[in-house]
């Protein structure tokens, strides 16, 4: 990442939450998930309270709307980096070179959408194989305790 350039939040705190853990001898990162960190997310899923991808690529600072937008933005964040650095492993570097490449400053919401779809491809599609992920993958759990299956917004998971 360059010092020179204003990354989007979801990139800047995504990674950064990725690294979070609460025992530093075990291994972190991006590929194990920091519970607490997951568990956040999934409630605001299932609440169906997290922000459209679009609206989340293009941020790069908290917008003043209410205090309920703070935690959205970290916790989908860190759902989103964890995510694509283990999906689009590939796609993600691209994207963090093309930000490098970036003229020092802030890119404009605009300029933040076409790098993110530059490398990750439609942002609406990206977003709906993102969340049927996590969707399965809650499902899974859920199963896996012997619970009833959650339902999405919007629908029957079936």
């Amino acid at each position: 990442m360059s010092i020179h350039v204003q990354y989007p939040l979801w990139c800047s705190e995504g990674l950064a939450t990725a690294f979070e853990t609460a025992r530093p001898a075990a291994p972190f990162g991006p590929g194990v998930e920091f519970p607490p960190r997951r568990e956040r997310f999934r409630r605001l899923l299932q609440k169906d309270l997290i922000l459209p991808l679009r609206e989340l690529v293009a941020l790069d600072r908290v917008p003043r709307a209410h205090g309920l937008t703070v935690p959205v933005i970290y916790n989908q964040s860190y759902a989103l980096a964890t995510w694509l650095a283990r999906h689009r492993a590939e796609e993600l570097r691209q994207y963090l070179l093309s930000m490098r490449a970036e003229e020092p400053g802030r890119p404009s919401p605009a300029r933040q959408l076409q790098l993110f779809e530059q490398a990750f491809g439609e942002v609406e599609r990206l977003e709906a194989e993102w969340l049927a992920n996590e969707w399965q993958t809650l499902r899974n759990e859920v199963v896996w305790k012997g619970g009833g299956a959650p339902v999405p917004p919007g629908g029957d998971p079936r």
